[in-house]
């Protein structure tokens, strides 16, 4: 038997996957369905120990971290990097401020005792826009940067332009006492009510999409948005909870014990969670513990086109450590009502989660769960459709399932069918006999099906990714585990074609492009000038290079004649050990450099294989010299080659000096002052 005898249904993409609902659970990075991961391991960010009451976090897009010294009343700028704080002289005096955010470079401040949210450019602390709101108690801002502000006293959310112009109100009949709210789903405006432990959805146009979540014993105070669309909240008595893209909790987030009761909580650009309480700012680092909360995968409606099919077999594939449980049921039916109902069910866009799963339970009568069976034959009634249930579980908070691809087989046909009919006669037997030789059938079938398809193995598209290093050692390529895989599949894709140009500045160069993703600059050393000769229009370091002499000099009759020089390859058996020195051209001839512009990270993850591929598609008889941006030493500066411009920052006057820092022009980029930058004109001094 092999897998063409039967047809298979797949889910492996996140498009297959998202067909289907997610309930408490969460698409995983590497491809499939998981349980929701929570952050865990905080630590205190040193050097905020002398901030007594840091509140109003925010994080931009470059991770430095923005906090309110309650007492000072101002605001502080901390890197992390240098650990050093900064304080804003532009934004003081704040009694009552709410939400801190960034957008390109504006920065939105929410004042709560000035009746205003106040914008101001990142570039000079100057105040772009003045936005009046009775009690501003939240703001976001869309992706046209359009900007939205929750209004405390009436509940409203305020829509304003760009450029600050009001457009319209919404949302004060549908909220009852909001405590803030954020970007979701296709730019949509997501709310948090107090009352109603319950999401609103909005549209970016003030359209309403209906409620979702349940907060049941949360009391939320403060809303934050998480990785994946899921959301963070601070309840009342200083917890912190993660929610998933449903509303649904994934567990408490869980501080060091001495970092007291949580006062606020913001996420930078990648959702990752920081914390304020009185002992100073906590950052969640990349440890993560997971929801113990059980997640369960309905699929969406699977059609076999047979009436009364017998569906036979279904396999999973993914990690299923120990401390975690999988546990599936199905249920299949002819009865086409039915399928509609559930169409509609999944379908429904204003229906929320929660109320879905309830009524796909009421609709389904779903079989006997089967725990942790990733391959099993499918015991439910026959029918032409067939739904799905998977529920995931972790024991161990350090470990959770992942099931990657979910394989279906239909219709039924088992060993069985090879047996006398004497075997088949009973009911009851026939049932057992079949599930006995679907032991058998299981290993067998992905034998024959690994035979039968033994050709996919020598294709670069589809062999596995743990054969690709395989399948490269046939065509002498050393390809590293840690190199992406589409790289290494496009490299053995183009061998032939790089076999055909080796040894060529267009094979080199393709080469490089493959692994970095990056064109290099290919130089050989006769392009960089011509030698320093007397005579002619040659200027040193511009066309022309000085050349080594030997240690003894040139010697008429031995190393040189008159008006010419002795090139060659070797020393002549017995000659002068100095006379090599006398050929000062020869390592120019066979000499070439490759400049390229990588970034620390890039250089130690390319730079073993990439001198390991320049040394196999190199003239044999050649040598090179790799230069990386940071790592170019003297070599002539090459911008985009082996020179990058960084490190500028803005022109201070007694801490920088003019024309060796950057200065802001009148519009939203810099200069250095040069002939072209002019004080007045072109640029001007900032603070």
């Amino acid at each position: 038997m092999t897998e063409r005898e039967f047809q298979t249904q797949i889910f492996k993409t996140a498009d297959q996957w998202r067909s289907g609902l997610l309930f408490r659970l969460q698409e995983d990075l590497g491809g499939g369905i998981t349980l929701p991961a929570l952050p865990a391991e905080a630590e205190a960010l040193p050097g905020l120990g002398e901030v007594p009451e840091p509140v109003v976090l925010a994080v931009d897009g470059c991770g430095l971290v923005y906090f309110l010294d309650e007492i000072r009343h101002r605001v502080g700028q901390y890197d992390p990097r240098t650990q050093v704080v900064e304080w804003l002289p532009y934004l003081c005096q704040l009694h009552k401020p709410g939400r801190l955010l960034f957008h390109g470079l504006r920065m939105f401040l929410v004042d709560a005792a000035a009746q205003r949210v106040w914008v101001y450019s990142r570039l000079n602390g100057q105040i772009i826009l003045e936005l009046a709101i009775n009690q501003p108690r939240d703001v976001v801002i869309h992706a046209n940067g359009s900007i939205t502000i929750l209004d405390g006293q009436t509940n409203c959310l305020h829509r304003f332009a760009a450029h600050g112009g009001y457009l319209d109100s919404y949302g004060g009949e549908e909220s009852r006492a909001p405590v803030g709210c954020v970007i979701g789903r296709e730019d949509s405006l997501v709310l948090l009510d107090r009352d109603t432990r319950q999401f609103l959805r909005f549209s970016a146009t003030g359209k309403d999409l209906g409620a979702f979540g349940n907060l049941d014993g949360i009391i939320p105070q403060m809303l934050a948005r998480g990785p994946q669309w899921s959301f963070f909240v601070l309840s009342e008595i200083g917890e912190v909870w993660q929610l998933d893209q449903d509303g649904l909790p994934a567990g408490r987030i869980k501080l060091p014990p001495e970092a007291g009761e949580v006062r606020w909580i913001a996420t930078d650009r990648g959702g990752r969670l920081y914390a304020s309480t009185r002992k100073g700012v906590f950052a969640f680092t990349a440890a993560l513990t997971f929801s113990r909360e059980q997640g369960t995968y309905y699929s969406k409606t699977l059609d076999s086109g047979l009436t009364g099919c017998r569906w036979h077999r279904l396999r999973l594939t993914g990690d299923f450590p120990p401390g975690t449980a999988v546990e599936i049921s199905a249920c299949a039916t002819d009865d086409t009502a039915l399928q509609s109902t559930i169409q509609h069910i999944l379908a429904d866009p204003d229906l929320p989660m929660v109320e879905k799963v309830a009524a796909l339970e009421r609709h389904l009568q779903w079989s006997q769960p089967r725990r942790n069976a990733k391959d099993m034959l499918l015991q439910a009634q026959p029918g032409r459709y067939l739904w799905l249930k998977i529920t995931l579980a972790t024991f161990d908070e350090r470990v959770r399932p992942n099931i990657s691809e979910m394989r279906l087989f239909y219709p039924r046909q088992s060993y069985l069918r090879y047996l006398p009919a004497i075997y088949q006669q009973d009911g009851a037997s026939r049932d057992f006999l079949e599930r006995f030789l679907s032991l058998f059938e299981s290993i067998f079938a992905d034998l024959e099906n690994d035979i039968a398809t033994v050709t996919r193995f020598f294709d670069p598209d589809t062999t596995p990714p743990e054969f690709l290093g395989w399948l490269g050692s046939w065509l002498s390529l050393a390809l590293e585990e840690d190199w992406p895989e589409e790289t290494r599949r496009q490299l053995i894709r183009e061998a032939p074609d790089l076999y055909s140009i080796k040894g060529t500045v267009a094979g080199i160069r393709r080469v490089v492009e493959l692994l970095t993703g990056k064109t290099p600059v290919i130089m050989e050393a006769a392009q960089a000038g011509e030698p320093l000769t007397l005579g002619g229009e040659h200027h040193l370091g511009v066309n022309s290079l000085l050349l080594g002499a030997p240690r003894h000099g040139f010697k008429l009759g031995q190393g040189s004649i008159l008006g010419r020089v002795h090139l060659g390859e070797s020393l002549p058996e017995g000659a002068d050990p100095f006379l090599q020195a006398a050929a000062p051209f020869l390592p120019l001839a066979y000499h070439f450099t490759v400049y390229l512009d990588l970034t620390p990270a890039e250089r130690d993850r390319y730079l073993k294989g990439l001198r390991q591929l320049l040394n196999e598609v190199k003239p044999a008889h050649t040598t090179y010299s790799l230069r990386l941006s940071d790592t170019a030493g003297t070599r002539p500066p090459r911008i985009g080659i082996n020179f990058t411009l960084a490190g500028f920052s803005r022109l201070r006057l007694g801490e920088a000096t003019v024309g060796g820092a950057w200065l802001l022009g009148m519009v939203e980029e810099g200069g250095v002052v040069g002939e072209r930058a002019a004080l007045g004109q072109q640029t001007r001094l900032i603070a």
